[in-house]
């Protein structure tokens, strides 16, 4: 288990594009790609099988303390741009 908190806006877009929680927690323990930004934000990316084709999670993420706070959720299919 992994402690973590959702924005409201990432909450939306989780409903919104029906990410379920287990993806978001497999992101956070075992992301393909953990990029930094140098201002103390994460991107925590997952590559995945979608339903049609191979798919990438995004989390943009800080911390609080040893919780990581999820700001917001991006899904798309262009695996080559955001995993390069």
């Amino acid at each position: 288990m992994v402690d973590y908190i959702l924005t409201k806006h990432a909450k939306k877009r989780l409903d919104d594009r029906k990410i379920t929680i287990q993806l978001v927690e497999d992101t956070l323990l075992h992301p393909t790609r953990l990029l930094a930004d140098g201002n103390g934000k994460w991107l925590y990316k997952k590559l995945y099988a979608g339903e049609k084709n191979l798919r990438v999670l995004i989390l943009a993420v800080i911390m609080e303390g040893a919780r990581f706070k999820i700001l917001t959720v991006i899904d798309t299919s262009k695996v080559k741009k955001y995993l390069r």
